[in-house]
């Protein structure tokens, strides 16, 4: 074999490339008797969807950070009075430590550290109580209440005056905007004008499932009867757009009466999918139909809110309400299974292989109250079926058999051990965030002065 080889390029496709070994003449090298071909087979090319998805979430990190940092320099004078090294615990408090004794807690003492976690379970309960109380509190509690708020601020899509926050749950503005929608271009409204509205807002906000909740608002807005044709008068198939309203699953080329449609990538839609995949659902359709998926959207949303509302005046006393449901449920549910399938207990509640079970659900084994390393926690929705299957054969004594029924109905339509972290907290507006941050400044000026000075900016 000559020292000089030269690689000759074989072209064998988008993903692969082949080459040979050739001498000066081109002749074909061999080594050990065989030619000297191969092929190099490359990664197949991916959209910029992914990376551009991990370089918006750094983006948001980095101006989450920039606040947080913001009302450090607002409170560090004051803090420092108290404790100076309040915010050098906090840098470090993500640090797993090798012993107990060397943990970083976020007070200066354990008792202080053991009294704020008993007091405040969830930084909710800790903003419930500041936005309802003007007696003096300790400055660090202000500072982590107006961390929290300025980090988790909420979306800015809502165009209600921050100062009226009453007008976010109003169902009048969003259902206007679809009737105004839907009326454009001399198209038909669908049902009378005339309509019950509040009898639609109770069809929206009903905890039913999609199916009974479909029904019911179909009843309000046509009277059971919908039409399902797309033709001149119609532009959609209004019979499923009530199914879509009610968190249901339909395809496109079906609500828009468009073939072409399901040629598309993503040929349904859920109003209920996360942000990413509905928008890139209405960057295939047409911009007129991408609107109309913006206005249901808009609807849906709402009736998600009221729902994490739940007659509360904010969100934080909201919830607290959900986490005393949590703990509520999650007693009433250890009853049950060791009662009726004590078999299922382990797997249920400590089994941490297991994809579906409580521990996946909330990240934290029962037992050892140690966190575990979830790849991907369960949603709501598959954990409500895991346990309902778990339940389904037991046969209840008549003492327990009104609570059975209520876990059974709950968990039929996902609202059983609901959490406070929660892919539909999405939905909350800025607006909400700004009226629980503006209570607890209004409140704590009072004893805490430096709050009320004001600079050049």
């Amino acid at each position: 074999m000559k020292n000089e080889n030269y690689f000759v390029g074989l072209d064998i496709g988008t993903d692969s490339v082949g080459y040979a070994v050739a001498d000066e003449q081109y002749n074909l090298c061999k080594y050990k008797g065989e030619p000297m071909w191969g092929v190099t087979l490359f990664e197949e090319a991916q959209l910029a969807v992914e990376r551009r998805g991990f370089r918006t979430a750094r983006r948001r990190l980095d101006r989450r950070q920039q606040r947080v940092k913001l009302i450090q320099d607002l409170f560090a004078q004051e803090i420092s009075k108290v404790d100076e090294r309040f915010f050098v615990r906090i840098k470090k408090s993500y640090l797993y430590p090798e012993k107990e004794e060397n943990k970083v807690r976020l007070f200066d003492t354990y008792e202080k550290q053991k009294e704020y976690v008993t007091r405040y379970p969830t930084i909710h309960h800790l903003i419930a109580e500041l936005m309802n109380g003007t007696e003096p509190r300790d400055v660090r509690l202000v500072y982590l209440a107006c961390a929290w708020l300025v980090a988790h601020r909420g979306h800015f899509l809502s165009e209600v005056d921050k100062q009226n926050v009453d007008k976010v749950t109003d169902f009048r503005a969003v259902y206007q905007k679809l009737v105004d929608f839907i009326k454009r271009d001399e198209y038909s409204l669908p049902w009378s004008d005339g309509v019950d509205i509040a009898a639609v807002e109770n069809a929206l906000k009903a905890k039913l499932g999609v199916t009974k909740k479909s029904k019911l608002l179909s009843e309000a807005l046509f009277g059971g009867k919908a039409p399902k044709l797309v033709n001149e008068q119609y532009e959609y198939n209004y019979d499923l757009v009530v199914k879509l309203l009610c968190g249901g699953k339909c395809a496109l080329k079906d609500i828009f009466g468009k073939e072409e449609y399901e040629e598309l990538e993503e040929k349904s839609i859920a109003l209920n999918k996360d942000d990413e995949t509905l928008a890139g659902i209405m960057q295939s359709v047409d911009e007129t139909d991408a609107e109309f998926i913006s206005v249901l959207k808009s609807v849906y949303d709402w009736s998600v809110l009221v729902d994490i509302l739940k007659g509360k005046p904010s969100i934080s006393e909201a919830k607290v309400e959900v986490y005393e449901q949590h703990s509520r449920d999650l007693k009433l549910l250890k009853c049950f299974i060791k009662k009726y399938v004590p078999e299922k207990y382990n797997e249920l509640f400590r089994a941490e292989n297991n994809s579906k079970n409580y521990v996946a659900y909330i990240g934290k084994n029962v037992t050892s109250g140690e966190k575990v390393s979830v790849k991907k926690s369960v949603s709501k929705e598959d954990f409500c079926k895991y346990v309902f299957s778990l339940l389904k054969p037991a046969v209840p004594d008549s003492a327990d058999a009104h609570s059975f029924e209520d876990i059974c109905a709950r968990l039929e339509v996902n609202d059983f051990l609901p959490k406070q972290v929660d892919g539909d907290n999405r939905v909350i507006p800025y607006q909400l965030y700004w009226y629980e941050l503006n209570k607890i400044l209004e409140n704590a000026k009072y004893y805490l002065p430096f709050l009320s000075e004001t600079d050049s900016d």
